[in-house]
């Protein structure tokens, strides 16, 4: 009778050790395949093993009945997004057919795997935000790189119909090495931002730096923006790159649609929240090569096994079905922390689709980062400049009819005039502007597309000059 316990305990602990590796693997394909293979080798042996035939078949029933349902409910998420992405796929195809333009319906993975396959090396974009999530260790020191792999030919995404690509720079960012060489002989100016100062969805020639960089020779544009950024990543790479580069002006571009969203995420990071003293810095650009040797070995563990070849191998993952899992989990802890704070004045806020940011809970640390990053630039004589892009709700009153007004202001003007901080408003050049719908992609919501960033790069080109007559 002992016997037999042990013997079913052993399966039993083996079982879900390869269950919880398999949960945990993330997009590492093969070994969740190797694992899932394992799990049912092992589920298999135990009941050929036991010798009570009544078990082995309830079992059996048991078992194909809950792997069938994993499957079948997978196989309908599956289903579900692909019909979602033909949708998209769709609605962008019938807006290129006015602009007389081929779209490539691939996927980022797909495109990248087609590149490789043919000795094309191509590396998809490595966020500061997917560090967060998995840091690096770095002489047994985690590490968050604000930056992507450097030197390597970089896909980004596709918005236009086409996948934008282009070569990193030495430090990870989206520029042309060659203004690195220049540092001494012009004046710098820094641009820190998220997607839309990375160059989202257009090439490296479009982007808004180097839009900058052809049409004002006086200065060099240095580009150290990356998607998903939100304030305090801005100010940690301002500090970790910008100080090196003493620029005279730093942009640095805040976006209404989601930075405060951001800003709420980062702050629940550690190791990010340590740059909210001024004295911190995990000395990034001194240790540029080791961090890109230790970025080159994230890539090969999580993304370079990505690419499921066949239907059956995306199902294999059920990535879908543990992504709505993760949701509920949220969703469950929100439902938690308003019960737990039900007399709480935030309560009506935290319910609303929006936020009202202007009671927006993070303002203390929001203006922390913004005076330390005058602070920081004053030190060495610069200037800090904000550059204010508004969320959509412009492109969609344009689109419907109605006439483009701001209703509100956000928390993040007060704060720039209590600071005493210039800014742009973006939003004070499309109130009257009939061109709209001309700067975003195929005239769909989504990043700027090149014309767009030509015009956020003519309306900082015309400042500037303002500024120093």
């Amino acid at each position: 009778m002992k016997n037999k316990f042990t013997k079913n305990l052993f399966f039993v602990i083996l079982f879900l050790i390869f269950f919880i590796i398999f949960l945990f693997s993330g997009q590492n394909y093969n070994l969740k395949s190797i694992t899932f293979i394992i799990t049912n080798i092992t589920i298999l042996l135990f009941l050929t093993l036991n010798k009570n035939i009544l078990f082995i078949k309830k079992a059996l029933v048991t078992y194909s009945f809950l792997v069938f349902s994993i499957l079948s409910l997978e196989t309908l998420f599956y289903l579900k997004n692909k019909n979602d992405e033909n949708i998209i796929i769709k609605t962008k195809k019938d807006s290129v057919k006015k602009f007389y333009i081929d779209y490539d319906e691939r996927s980022l993975s797909q495109y990248i795997y087609d590149h490789n396959r043919f000795n094309k090396k191509i590396y998809p974009v490595i966020f500061p935000m997917n560090f967060i999530e998995r840091q690096i260790l770095l002489d047994s020191k985690k590490i968050i790189p604000l930056s992507g792999i450097s030197n390597k030919p970089t896909v980004y995404c596709n918005e236009s119909g086409f996948y934008s690509t282009y070569k990193s720079d030495d430090y990870g960012f989206n520029n042309y090495n060659e203004i690195w060489k220049e540092l001494n002989q012009i004046q710098n100016i820094v641009l820190i931002g998220d997607s839309y100062v990375h160059g989202a969805c257009v090439n490296q020639d479009d982007t808004i730096s180097n839009n900058l960089n052809r049409i004002n020779e006086d200065h060099r544009f240095f580009n150290l923006g990356m998607g998903g950024n939100g304030p305090l990543t801005n100010y940690a790479t301002l500090k970790e790159y910008g100080s090196k580069l003493r620029p005279i002006k730093v942009f640095f571009f805040f976006f209404e649609g989601n930075d405060y969203i951001d800003l709420d995420n980062e702050l629940k990071s550690k190791l990010l929240s340590n740059y909210l003293d001024i004295n911190f810095s995990q000395n990034l650009f001194e240790n540029n090569n080791e961090i890109n040797l230790a970025k080159l070995k994230y890539y090969k563990k999580y993304y370079t096994s990505n690419v499921s070849k066949n239907f059956i191998g995306e199902i294999i993952r059920i990535k879908n079905l543990r992504h709505k899992l993760r949701l509920l989990k949220k969703k469950i802890i929100n439902i938690r922390t308003i019960d737990s704070n039900i007399q709480n004045q935030r309560e009506n806020e935290l319910n609303k689709f929006k936020p009202d940011y202007n009671i927006y809970p993070k303002n203390k640390e929001l203006f922390k980062i913004i005076q330390n990053s005058k602070d920081i630039i004053q030190g060495w004589g610069g200037e800090l400049i904000f550059f204010i892009l508004p969320d959509y709700g412009f492109y969609f009153d344009f689109k419907s009819g109605k006439a483009i007004k701001r209703e509100n202001y956000t928390e993040i003007f007060k704060i720039l005039e209590s600071l005493n901080i210039r800014y742009i408003d973006f939003y004070d050049y499309l109130e009257n502007n009939s061109d709209i719908m001309n700067y975003f992609p195929l005239q769909l919501p989504g990043h700027y597309n090149k014309a767009g960033y030509e015009f956020i790069s003519k309306i900082i080109n015309i400042n500037l000059n303002e500024i120093s007559k």
